[in-house]
């Protein structure tokens, strides 16, 4: 039997409460009340105060009783405000544990904000903490109520965020970088434009007018958020879409008003934690499920066709090893890291099945799990155009480009002016008479074996091939990336198959 993600977190922590001192021998079990019949939850602990871990559990508590900050609850669940919950897969409680023990550790906590904005060189102690301040801070609210939510208790009923960084970057500018913690989230289908507020009429709507009333004219107005002819059965008003909606407008609020706010915001950056995104669920298949998919299909259209995993994650093999794809591989330490180029990760493994397989290659095929929207009938009219140009040396996907460089992009010269990337002899009147560009989505490479033959280090060669995917494809780089994808196929809005 597969087990999910969050299965597989929820069986772990009843193990570790079981038969590891890590929750100090506390006991689980508690009672969840669902249509008149109990049950016992054993990953949920009877004293959420075991929850935190025992050497900053003192100081977590008394940084969230004299800061006035709420623990997150389940609904209808009835420990007070001032104490943890005790479901063990609690992100609240995640993000507690993982960065309270260096929130006043200035050196440690720059050099995490240096990896996320390179430009950062200085951070403040988060000076809206009444007590004990630090360089992070939890449940971050603003000042004043820009999102008209009438309420600012930290931790629950208002827009916050799960933790804050602030810092000075090299331009001089102020930046605030929220981070959301993901863990085990999932989330039902419910549109909170249309929400009925309990105790009135079936149909009245009167929670969802109240937050289209709320957030409406904000978003209208967003640098990030784009505008729609009418937000009712948006999918701003759908989770997780909601959550990063009011997060973005939190953020853009705290900057717009940087005058009058304790928090002098000048830019920010957005950060979600989530879990190893090659192994994330999307509609409760791991990510890198649909590459395996669609490589067993091309495998089984072209005939001699071996499929390899790269990878040095234990953790996706494993995932790997549940879709179906096994793999006696493992990439060394040298090549692994996102900092590593992927041609001489690709020209490792090709060597290893050379020569554990006594085989010889003469194409290859490279499919990135983070860019999964592909289909088998790309696959094969793709590698008829490399195989049909003897001269070409590889191929790979792009989509039509929504910028171009001849028109409407542009860059700082030498002089310190901007202008366009690239400037044409005769100027550009519209778009659509600019040369055509194309963007690499990432999805999928071919190469000849004469590439990796002649020493090649980048995918891009002055014998390159493209083809364009005729349908949406796009790379999941951001958190947001994989909650589109997760809704166009949750919802069967995909006009393919994978």
């Amino acid at each position: 039997m597969k087990i999910d993600y969050r299965e597989n977190e929820r069986l772990k922590s009843i193990e570790l409460i079981h038969n590891t001192d890590i929750f100090g021998g506390a006991k689980s079990g508690r009672i969840i009340k669902y249509k008149g019949k109990d049950y016992p939850k054993d990953e949920i602990l009877l004293d959420g105060i075991n929850n935190i871990y025992e050497p900053i559990r003192n100081n977590v508590l008394e940084y969230f009783v004299k800061n006035d900050i709420s623990f997150w609850h389940a609904p209808r669940a009835s420990e007070p405000r001032y104490v943890p919950t005790g479901h063990t897969l609690s992100s609240q409680v995640c993000c507690i544990n993982h960065l309270f023990p260096i929130r006043q550790d200035e050196k440690t906590v720059l050099s995490i904000a240096k990896q996320l904005c390179p430009g950062i060189k200085e951070i403040f102690a988060i000076p809206t903490d009444k007590y004990l301040q630090g360089y992070i801070q939890f449940e971050s609210v603003t000042d004043d109520d820009y999102l008209h939510e009438l309420q600012k208790t930290r931790g629950s009923n208002c827009t916050s965020v799960d933790a804050l960084i602030y810092g000075l970057h090299e331009n001089n500018k102020k930046y605030i970088i929220p981070i959301e913690w993901k863990y085990t989230e999932y989330y039902d289908n419910q549109d909170k434009s249309i929400e009925d507020r309990d105790g009135e009429a079936k149909g009245s709507e009167g929670k969802g007018k109240e937050r289209l009333e709320r957030y409406s004219s904000l978003i209208n107005n967003s640098k990030y958020l784009k505008c729609l002819p009418n937000y009712r059965n948006s999918v701003y008003y759908f989770e997780p879409f909601y959550q990063l909606m009011r997060q973005t407008l939190w953020a853009e609020q705290m900057i717009k008003h940087n005058k009058t706010e304790t928090i002098k915001a000048d830019d920010y950056m957005h950060l979600h934690i989530i879990p190893g995104k090659n192994i994330k669920l999307i509609n409760q298949k791991p990510l890198i499920g649909y590459t395996i998919d669609t490589a067993k299909k091309f495998q089984q259209f072209m005939k001699n066709v071996d499929i390899a995993l790269s990878t040095d994650s234990d953790e996706i093999k494993q995932v790997s090893e549940n879709c179906g794809l096994q793999t006696t591989y493992t990439r060394p330490d040298a090549l692994a890291g996102d900092t590593i180029g992927k041609i001489d990760a690709i020209a490792d493994v090709l060597q290893y099945y050379q020569q554990s397989f006594g085989k010889k290659y003469d194409y290859i095929l490279d499919m990135d799990v983070t860019s999964p929207l592909r289909t088998l009938n790309d696959l094969s009219a793709a590698f008829e155009i490399l195989k049909n140009n003897t001269e070409a040396l590889n191929l790979f996907s792009v989509s039509p480009a929504s910028r171009n460089p001849y028109f409407n992009m542009v860059e700082q010269k030498p002089n310190g002016f901007f202008a366009q990337v690239k400037i044409p002899e005769t100027a550009f009147l519209a778009r659509q008479s600019a040369p055509t560009v194309y963007d690499m989505n990432a999805s999928f490479y071919f190469y000849r074996k004469s590439f990796f033959e002649q020493g090649y280090k980048g995918a891009i060669t002055n014998k390159s091939l493209i083809y364009v995917i005729p349908h949406i494809c796009f790379d999941l780089d951001y958190p947001i990336d994989f909650e589109y994808l997760s809704f166009l196929i949750t919802n069967n809005k995909l006009n393919f198959e994978l």
